[in-house]
């Protein structure tokens, strides 16, 4: 990740709220991201400060947070967000966190073996990672294991030690869980991970394209392997995923609390490895 030092937690959720406990203390203002992930939300309940919700990708909104009173400021967003496949306005928020003096703290769950030189994520893709207080990641999703680590200077990490409880009062990882991430990044920092990611960027746009061109409602960016078909009940989304998984295709439904009411939806998450006829087959399920 390029940075001075790295933590490593059992989970993703672990890492934000250790991250977020161990940071934001009374009379600390956390700006939040709207559609931030649970354990993000959680871990700004779990902190002392005070926390501000904004509009997501409003950067009108994020000025606004920034200006409320706070004795140390920090920001947090998501570099890939998992239910809309859309990269985190991870520009704006370093323009406005640095014209206030506020720190930015990135989760890129999502993004990590996805975006970026070696799949290092949405900050590394635009150069904007040395902006970043830190940056948290998981091994559960693109590499392939379990785990989560939190990359930032050795004065945090340390502080984490100290201070994040969801790192002192837990076990750490297995050594076979290690072993198989650090399997993974062998992978991602080689020529075999940038044809990966190659691919796996063509998989995205391939479906994609097919389903908007179809006339579905599918949120995202066009590279992104997290493709959801917004459908709108419980019940449509829940009948959508069954009867693909009839026809060999699974693509979860996703509904409250997870989304908003209304918004429920089909989310196919892709692979490297997903071939042209996976995908072309998966099309003609939901649309034919």
């Amino acid at each position: 990740m390029g940075t001075e030092a790295a933590l490593v937690l059992p989970s993703g959720y672990q890492a934000n709220i250790a991250l977020l406990g161990a940071l934001v203390e009374r009379g600390d203002l956390l700006v939040s991201d709207s559609l931030n992930h649970a354990s993000i939300i959680d871990g700004a309940r779990l902190a002392h400060g005070r926390r501000f919700v904004v509009a997501h990708g409003d950067p009108a909104a994020l000025r606004r947070g920034l200006e409320k009173p706070g004795k140390t400021r920090f920001a947090i967003l998501e570099g890939l967000y998992s239910m809309d496949g859309d990269r985190g306005a991870v520009a704006d928020w370093v323009q406005a966190t640095c014209a206030v003096g506020a720190h930015l703290l990135v989760d890129e769950a999502h993004a990590i073996g996805v975006f970026g030189p070696e799949g290092r994520g949405v900050t590394a893709e635009q150069g904007l990672g040395d902006a970043c207080l830190a940056r948290v990641g998981t091994f559960g999703k693109a590499l392939g294991s379990h785990g989560a680590f939190v990359a930032c200077s050795s004065a945090l990490r340390d502080l984490i030690v100290n201070r994040g409880r969801t790192y002192i009062f837990t076990t750490g990882l297995p050594p076979f869980s290690a072993g198989a991430a650090l399997a993974a990044l062998r992978i991602l920092r080689s020529a075999e991970g940038d044809e990966r990611r190659a691919r796996l960027a063509r998989c995205s746009r391939r479906l994609r394209g097919a389903l908007l061109q179809a006339g579905m409602d599918v949120l995202g960016d066009e590279d992104s392997p997290i493709v959801p078909v917004v459908l709108g009940s419980e019940e449509a989304a829940l009948r959508c995923s069954a009867e693909l998984l009839g026809r060999r295709v699974f693509a979860t439904a996703i509904r409250p609390p997870t989304v908003a009411p209304g918004t429920c939806r089909i989310r196919f998450t892709l692979s490297s490895e997903h071939s042209d006829a996976m995908i072309d087959a998966a099309v003609e399920a939901l649309t034919g």
